[in-house]
């Protein structure tokens, strides 16, 4: 692979772990009406203060976050707002086995049965899944 086309991935990669960033952001803002989301922009169950508590689905972890591009690419559709990308250090709860530079690619939701409901659209078993504190808020 040619340099040009590692930095292409690169940023690529660097661009969807930028969207799941700002996702919290964005979540905390005010709206005028609730409505649901089609975007990984908006992450549900985010909240805004750090340590909040929510419901993770863990579909995947990966060492290498550019290898959870093209499941990413997948879910976006299917998860809209409860779709999670993020450092594994990001998480107080996760099983041992889980180093902190891990990536965690997977649902989000405030309540379990909102997760349940998630996981179902998918089609996949979770690799991991229980609440778990939320410590990033970028």
């Amino acid at each position: 692979m040619t340099k040009i086309a590692k930095n292409a991935r690169r940023g690529a990669c660097l661009g969807l772990l930028l969207l799941a960033a700002t996702a919290c952001a964005e979540a905390s803002s005010p709206s005028s009406s609730p409505s649901p989301s089609t975007s990984p922009s908006t992450v549900a169950g985010a909240s805004e203060s750090p340590g909040a508590s929510i419901w993770l689905a863990a579909l995947r972890i990966e060492a290498d976050p550019e290898t959870l591009d093209a499941d990413t690419a997948d879910l976006k559709d299917i998860l809209g707002g409860g779709l999670i990308v993020s450092p594994a250090n990001c998480f107080v709860g996760l099983p041992p086995e889980v180093s902190g530079g891990d990536y965690v690619l997977g649902a989000q939701a405030p309540t379990e049965a909102e997760l349940t409901a998630l996981v179902e659209k998918t089609g996949r078993d979770p690799v991991f899944e229980g609440q778990v504190q939320m410590l990033c808020l970028d």
